[in-house]
């Protein structure tokens, strides 16, 4: 991204609403990671490096007072990745530090636990796409059984003349 118009005109993108899709359905916590509301939720980028191709692990989520709140504070947000965030967690929100690094911490091994979930899902779609293959096939052979066709495209006997 160059500008902050290309920033904001992604906000607004396809890709971006995909993309928070994707956190949530892999299981990422949902709730603000400052103060644990899960109304109005905001995903904050603790680094911009991959922005446009983000990964899961690129944002936190924040409700949408925290996120003001924090933006209203730091200028330099989402420039330090997750270390600075821990801090921003302190100065801004008033946490310790153990209570932030506990908050981040959970939120990483909410992910972890996301992740194996997409992990299971994924597979479980690629057996059912598998099995729906297989009833296909078997429903097309059958379709040329009943027309008078082999399994390898030719005649069946008694089916010559039709």
């Amino acid at each position: 991204m160059k500008s902050k118009a290309d920033y904001q005109r992604y906000m607004q993108s396809e890709a971006w609403v995909a993309f928070k899709t994707r956190y949530r359905e892999a299981g990422w916590p949902w709730r603000c990671i400052a103060c644990g509301d899960g109304r109005h939720i905001h995903l904050h980028h603790v680094t911009y490096v991959r922005l446009g191709d983000e990964d899961l692990r690129d944002v936190v989520p924040l409700c949408a007072t925290c996120h003001d709140r924090l933006h209203a504070t730091c200028t330099g947000a989402g420039k330090g990745g997750v270390p600075a965030f821990r801090s921003q967690l302190v100065t801004v929100f008033g946490l310790s530090e153990k209570e932030s690094f506990v908050r981040m911490n959970r939120w990483r091994q909410k992910g972890k636990i996301g992740r194996e979930a997409t992990k299971k899902l994924k597979a479980e779609k690629r057996r059912q796409a598998k099995e729906k293959r297989k009833r296909d096939i078997a429903a097309m052979l059958e379709a040329r059984a009943r027309n008078g066709y082999a399994a390898d495209g030719s005649r069946l006997p008694g089916f010559e003349n039709n």
